[in-house]
């Protein structure tokens, strides 16, 4: 049994193992855009679009770029629909060309403002949903080539907000970037930095999910005395900013973006931890205005992101093994069994960080040992535990309480039980793929009994399956 657990595990994780060749980093497939324009002229934006978002993506993200021949022949197999693919077409494309991530779109001419419409989506293969769309205009013209840029970064800043929601599990918890304001000489200054304050967090939040805090509520919360807040502000409040990075950095905060509002301008530096960026914008600068030069300087101090091939394998909630189990029984009853075997079926679900429900079923078979000709049983627990560690290693404890039944044929004659058990145990799992691995166990139960408690150890190996 223990041998068909472990090639259950192997021929199923093969397929995911042999695909990526070791390798977690996605796929991505750049589907040639279609030219809706009627025009030959636009036939070198069906070209210019695909290299220009590659441009981007190699700045932000490790990757594999799949083969533009390899892609362009699995959708010349799928049908397009008038205005491009739909969702089960990208789904088509991505399944016969390989990929994880497909980027595909088109683009028409709108006679009346003589502009050149671009519409592209960004497809996950593995949650088989879009998670990004971006439709830029640009005039006929000279500029065209720089807005096709600006578009490809655009879809660039849609994937890096993905692939930060997918990295690590959780971007609060690995993203911690500040936004610092005080900087007014009157009541009306102060309101215009305080309504820039809350447009830019939401701007921020959009592009990078993340934990972002104004100074004041840095300040309650990580307990900032009534001095150091004074030293703080009048940091801003002379322009000090590499003074007030090295008091940030007091504080462990060495990714921040601090923002100074005053007369009419509102000036950024954004601090990463190898270098830092400035840029600078008026207050009522428009709103794509701001968004450009918000994600310019975070992406000048950003580092490169692992696109992952999941869509969120990081923050998989729910987690089932399956496997025999292998029990020795010790106290007044327990002791009087013999090699026990069976089967365990074990279930967890992260509702939420510190909040992981376990459920543990288990099969029983008792071999003959002294009076004991036969025992066949099972238990059902349930209970609260929490994981540990990363995509590939993971270490789970948990504690649970239930019930423990089981028929007897002894000696004596046949008996049946029904009592209350407690118990809990540490899961070891080994991922080989992103949703299939391996675990060994180790459980103990206590079978509450006045006259014949019994403790039940057991060890057990199994598959894993995630999602």
């Amino acid at each position: 049994m223990c041998y068909l657990s472990l090639a259950i595990v192997f021929l199923l994780g093969s397929a995911g193992i042999n695909a990526d060749n070791s390798s977690d980093l996605a796929r991505v497939g750049i589907v040639r855009f279609i030219n809706n324009s009627d025009s030959p002229d636009f036939e070198w934006v069906e070209k210019s679009l695909p290299d220009a978002i590659d441009h981007s993506m190699k700045a932000r993200f490790e990757y594999i770029r799949l083969d533009d021949a390899k892609v362009d022949g699995a959708a010349s197999q799928v049908a397009a629909g008038p205005t491009g693919y739909t969702g089960e077409s990208a789904a088509q494309i991505a399944l016969l060309a390989q990929a994880d991530i497909l980027i595909y779109g088109n683009f028409v001419v709108d006679a009346a403002s003589q502009e050149l419409v671009l519409k592209s989506v960004i497809y996950n293969a593995e949650g088989k949903r879009v998670i990004g769309r971006v439709e830029s205009r640009t005039p006929m013209n000279a500029k065209i080539f720089k807005n096709i840029d600006q578009m490809a970064a655009e879809i660039v800043a849609e994937i890096y907000r993905f692939a930060l929601q997918a990295n690590q599990g959780s971007s609060q918890k690995h993203l911690k970037l500040l936004v610092l304001v005080p900087s007014f000489a009157n009541a009306t200054e102060e309101q215009m930095a305080r309504q820039e304050l809350e447009h830019l967090k939401q701007e921020l939040q959009v592009r990078n999910p993340g934990k972002y805090l104004t100074i004041f509520e840095f300040f309650d919360e990580y307990h900032v005395t009534e001095i150091e807040q004074q030293a703080a502000l009048k940091y801003a409040k002379q322009r000090e900013r590499g003074r007030l990075q090295l008091w940030l950095e007091q504080y462990g905060v060495t990714d921040a973006m601090i923002v100074l509002v005053s007369e009419n301008k509102v000036n950024i530096t954004a601090i990463g931890a190898k270098k830092t960026a400035q840029v600078s914008y008026a207050v009522n600068a428009t709103p794509e205005e701001k968004a450009k030069q918000v994600a310019a300087a975070q992406a000048e101090v950003a580092g490169k992101v692992e696109l992952k091939k999941d869509a969120g394998l990081g923050g998989a909630r729910f987690t089932m093994l399956i496997g025999p189990t292998f029990v020795k029984g010790a106290l007044a009853s327990g002791g009087q069994f013999g090699v026990i075997s069976g089967l365990n079926i074990h279930s967890s679900y992260r509702l939420w960080r510190f909040l992981e429900p376990h459920v543990q079923l288990d099969m029983y078979y008792g071999f003959p040992s002294g009076n004991v000709k036969q025992f066949v049983g099972g238990s059902a627990l349930g209970g609260l535990g929490y994981t540990f560690g990363n995509e590939r290693f993971a270490v789970s404890p948990y504690l649970g309480a239930g019930i423990f039944t089981g028929q007897v044929n002894a000696a004596g004659g046949v008996f049946s039980v029904l009592l209350p058990s407690a118990g809990g145990g540490l899961i070891f799992k080994y991922f080989l793929s992103q949703r299939l691995g391996i675990a060994l166990s180790a459980h103990s139960q206590y079978i509450f009994d006045a006259a014949n408690p019994a403790l039940f150890t057991s060890i057990t190996l199994s598959s894993v399956l995630r999602f």
